[in-house]
């Protein structure tokens, strides 16, 4: 092999690596990765240990490189910025993960409209919401109560039940 090819292998290749940043699936990666790798086995038919050692380390060195500029620096360039998201999503920018009729819900009452296994739906202050019970499976029609309002469920249980004391039984 000349050192024409063996050059153009792995620049060739070190190009593949960096169009993988523009063209996802990791096929041009590959092919890029498999070029420089025939660059380097080039290298060592061709000259021998003497020349193939440090080529390999080079490339080797270099994909490194190049994995590490892109994981870390990347991402800040002007065309890093235009691939990842930097909006932030803050409450004081607005976003709450709840609906803030939802958070009224704690304490109230309501029955089950469906079969809690453990989700189901209940009608709370006139409303069909889905929920979720606290304690697996609760009928159709019971009474049941919001025991917590998470970001994402509603959560239910059957309410205690106030057991009349010794006075009031005499």
């Amino acid at each position: 092999m000349t050192l024409t090819a063996i050059i153009g292998f792995i620049i060739i290749g070190f190009m593949l690596l960096f169009f993988e940043l523009f063209l996802p699936g990791g096929i041009v990666g590959s092919v890029g990765g498999f070029l420089i790798a025939v660059g380097v086995y080039g290298t060592f038919q061709t000259y021998g240990a003497t020349w193939g050692l440090p080529v390999s380390l080079t490339c080797l060195i270099g994909v490194i490189g190049f994995i590490v500029w892109w994981a870390k620096y990347f991402p800040e360039t002007r065309i890093g910025g235009i691939f990842n998201l930097r909006a932030e999503i803050s409450k004081a920018s607005g976003y709450v993960s709840q609906d803030a009729e939802e958070s009224k819900l704690l304490g109230r009452r309501g029955a089950t409209v469906t079969t809690l296994r453990p989700s189901g739906e209940a009608e709370i202050d006139g409303h069909r919401i889905d929920v979720i019970s606290q304690g697996g499976f609760i009928e159709k029609g019971v009474v049941v109560e919001v025991v917590e309002v998470d970001s994402n469920r509603i959560v239910v249980a059957i309410p205690e039940v106030a057991l009349p004391s010794e006075s009031q039984l005499s």
